[in-house]
């Protein structure tokens, strides 16, 4: 319950946004696209960072809670602004580890049947690097590490463990998935509905502070997810009990 208002919490200010932001239906259909574009942007980029300190705050709040410490949302929250710079940086950094397998996916996709080969080698390589990656932000919270051994703390904590890392990823990402695949049915049903712009526009509002609301469980539980992982792992590779590794806390 605790993780779960603390996602809603940090999902806030983007249904905030989502509510006030200005769309101006007088302008031409274009302008209003524009706009509605802008609107969903800025939202996913408030979710984005307010997601990686709700996410660090949950890692400290799972940690905690494994290891017989006290909860304090308070506490966990605090811990996780204090790094909000390292999380963003770490955040960045990931994606950019990823950009090059995209590139380079994209264009051997350009080469007949070889290309096709090629790429397929290329997801996999991107997948396993992904996975290599899992833990970072619970290291990078736990053990106060910066952005870059917090990547290199989690690739040595993965080693030999990713393939069962990818199942457990795979199962809860079915399960987010088919449930946004139903809730984005529906709610792209009312879209078509529409008989005017009017209504496009307030229905797609509508419809961002939904889906903003209702992807908030699904990412703490993800987060959840990672903390468990990084855990299990810290006993499983360096024979840490659970005793012991709550001291990090201090």
């Amino acid at each position: 319950m605790p993780l779960t208002a603390l996602g809603l919490i940090a999902a806030v200010p983007g249904v905030l946004v989502a509510l006030i932001f200005p769309l101006d239906v007088s302008d031409d259909a274009m302008g209003v696209n524009g706009r509605m574009l802008a609107m969903s942007t800025t939202v996913s980029l408030i979710g984005a960072i307010l997601g990686l300190v709700a996410a660090g705050a949950a890692s400290d709040m799972v940690l905690r809670h494994l290891h017989s410490e006290p909860v304090i949302v308070g506490r966990s929250l605090s811990l996780a602004l204090s790094k909000l710079g390292s999380l963003i940086v770490l955040g960045l950094l990931i994606i950019l580890a990823m950009v090059p397998f995209t590139l380079v996916g994209g264009l051997l996709m350009i080469i007949p049947v070889l290309g096709i080969l090629l790429s397929i080698a290329v997801v996999i390589a991107a997948i396993i690097t992904f996975l290599g990656l899992t833990v970072a932000a619970p290291a990078l919270v736990v053990e106060n590490l910066p952005a870059v051994e917090a990547m290199k703390r989690s690739w040595a904590l993965t080693k030999g463990r990713r393939g069962a890392i990818f199942g457990s990823l795979v199962v809860v990402g079915l399960i987010i998935g088919v449930l946004m695949v139903v809730v984005g049915f529906f709610l792209n049903v009312d879209v078509l509905k529409a008989k005017d712009l009017v209504e496009v526009v307030s229905t797609t509002r509508r419809n961002l502070v939904v889906t903003t609301l209702a992807g908030a469980p699904f990412s703490m539980l993800t987060a959840v997810l990672y903390a468990v992982i990084y855990h299990d792992l810290r006993i499983e590779k360096e024979g840490v009990r659970s005793e012991d590794l709550s001291k990090i806390f201090g």
